[in-house]
């Protein structure tokens, strides 16, 4: 039987690290849409008080637990501000349907009843899944426009 050499054995546990290194590099590397894919968020025009339809085009590609945030930003004087935000975590499973109609109170888990004026979606969600690091995938709307009640 051969005995290890000291060098044997720092040539043996260094090449367990590089590789171990080498796979925690690659599962990095790995895109947040390998498990969530967002194509679009469309909401649509509305009146006052009345509640934004939205259409989102997303693909669940593989179980995550995802925290999110929702922020509707209202266009004010050439500019973006924040008007309300909503905030929640979710179990993401492979199949999943969103509602139809989906309104934008389901969307950020909470009311935000929009005064007069044009705004969009932003929604931003951190996957986490086991075994990797969190991941984000930020979307934006397209600009809609609430209108006053007649």
């Amino acid at each position: 039987m051969e005995r290890l050499t000291g060098w044997t054995i720092v040539a043996v546990a260094a090449g367990a690290v590089v590789g171990i290194g080498t796979n925690h590099a690659w599962r990095q590397g790995i895109p947040a849409s390998a498990w969530l894919d967002v194509r679009s968020v469309t909401a649509s025009d509305a009146t006052e008080g009345d509640d934004v339809t939205l259409v989102v085009e997303r693909s669940i590609r593989a179980r995550f637990h995802g925290e999110w945030i929702v922020t509707v930003r209202r266009l004010e004087h050439g500019g973006f501000s924040t008007y309300c935000t909503g905030t929640g975590e979710n179990l993401y499973i492979p199949g999943a349907l969103l509602p139809r109609p989906l309104y934008l109170s389901r969307w950020m888990g909470k009311a935000c009843p929009l005064a007069p004026g044009q705004y969009r979606v932003d929604t931003r969600w951190l996957v986490n899944a086991d075994g990797y690091s969190p991941k984000a995938i930020s979307i934006e709307s397209n600009l809609f426009r609430v209108s006053p009640r007649q």
